[in-house]
């Protein structure tokens, strides 16, 4: 029997570090969702929720341009 061919392609440690990274944040998520509504008040966890991923994500998202701020 043949065996399929299949191409291997080499990951950079970025995508390494994504792949492990991005279940290991969605499963502790379900643990978060769990305690979280026990411990605050249900608005006040929305907007933890919200200012946590806006800090992670804030490092990717570059400053607007004079053009988009409508200056």
């Amino acid at each position: 029997m043949d065996h399929p061919v299949v191409k291997e392609i080499p990951l950079s440690l970025t995508q390494i570090a994504c792949a492990v990274l991005v279940p290991l944040f969605w499963g502790a998520q379900f643990v978060v969702i769990k305690v979280g509504p026990t411990a605050f008040p249900a608005l006040f966890f929305v907007g933890l929720r919200f200012a946590a991923v806006a800090a992670i994500l804030l490092p990717f998202v570059g400053r607007p341009t004079r053009r988009e701020l409508g200056r």
